[in-house]
Formats: C-alpha cells, sequence, structure tokens
C-alpha cells in the first residue's frame, strides 16, 4: 500500500513538474489559474515529508508565501504568530491531527474570521469528509495531490477575494462534493 502511494506521489510530482516546463508557453499564474496581485500566504500542517516537498513545488513563489508546519499544536502555534489567506492542513498526524486543530481554531477565532481551511487527506471517504466539514473546514482535496485540483479548490476562494464561501453542512452536499472531487482527479 505504502509502495503504491509513493509511486502515484511520484508520478503526480512528476508529471506536473513536466507540464510546466516553458515549452509549453505557460508561466506559472497562468499554469495554475490565478489572477491575483500579491502573494497568498498559506499555512500547511503535513507530518509527511515527501508530502510537504510536493507543496514547496506547488506552493511556491512569487504566487504563494508557504509556512509547513508538521502538526496541528504547530499549526496553531504558527497561527497565533501569522496572518495567514489560506490554511491546508492534513487529516491523521501525530501530537494533534488535523480535525482537532480545525476544530480548536474555530472554537477560538470563530468560523467567518478565519481564512479559508482546506483539508487533504489520503482516507476519502464520504464520512471522512462529512468529519472535516462538521469540524469547520471550507474545502476538500483527496491525496494523492492533483495539482490541478489542489489549484481548483485553492481559486474556489480567491475568485473574489472578498466574498467568503459558506461552509457546506449537509450530508447530501458532502456526498455530491466528494463524487466531483474523485471524478476531477480522474481527468487531466
Amino acid at each position: 500500500m505504502r509502495l503504491i502511494f509513493l509511486y502515484c506521489l511520484f508520478v503526480s510530482v512528476f508529471l506536473n513538474y513536466v507540464l510546466e516546463l516553458p515549452a509549453f508557453g505557460m508561466n506559472l499564474a497562468e499554469v495554475e489559474g490565478t489572477k491575483i496581485s500579491k502573494a497568498r500566504r498559506v499555512i500547511v500542517a503535513e507530518d509527511a515529508l515527501a508530502t510537504q516537498k510536493v507543496y514547496k513545488h506547488f506552493l511556491r513563489a512569487p504566487l504563494y508565501e508557504l509556512t509547513l508546519v508538521e502538526n496541528g499544536t504547530k499549526l496553531l502555534e504558527q497561527y497565533v504568530l501569522d496572518q495567514f489567506d489560506l490554511i491546508i492542513t492534513d487529516g491523521n498526524m501525530p501530537e494533534m491531527d488535523g480535525y482537532e486543530a480545525v476544530t480548536k481554531l474555530v472554537q477560538k477565532y470563530g468560523k467567518l474570521n478565519l481564512p479559508p481551511i482546506i483539508a487533504i487527506t489520503s482516507n476519502n471517504s464520504p464520512e471522512e469528509m462529512a468529519q472535516f466539514f462538521k469540524a469547520g473546514a471550507d474545502g476538500f482535496v483527496p491525496k494523492p495531490i492533483v495539482k490541478h485540483s489542489l489549484f481548483a479548490e485553492i481559486n474556489r476562494f480567491f475568485v473574489n477575494a472578498d466574498t467568503r464561501v459558506a461552509p457546506i453542512t449537509d450530508d447530501l452536499t458532502i456526498i455530491d462534493r466528494f463524487n466531483n472531487l474523485k471524478l476531477n482527479s480522474l481527468s487531466p
């Protein structure tokens, strides 16, 4: 199982690297479909070093200012120190998992005072999505991380930076989003 995950991770990183070559005549902003005037400050809570490297590759300057932490406890500590435009968290991490970290952020700051929160986890069941959305997450991307799925979810929050997307709460909507994410991650 771990070998399959590493293979999928390698293929995902390799294909995304090849698609970004200058021969395609696109700059980074065009590839990502992002139209922003300043770098977005993003904090990512992820314990796996290989996945951290994927985030470093995808979320790089000049469009993103990336802060990586290895668990939910560090996420809470760092969030107090800095202001972020986006929070991305893994589900299962040592010390404090993503569910607990999101719940504590929402309890401490209130949902409307937080930036968008995107949950990313390898347990891609509708129940897993529901658990994250009930904790307070705004979006969900399944692992292994596919670049266009990640940026589609990120861009959902920054198309109009003045508008916040309401969190998804009803189970039918969560299941619909789960099915759409699975279909999107299969298409190029």
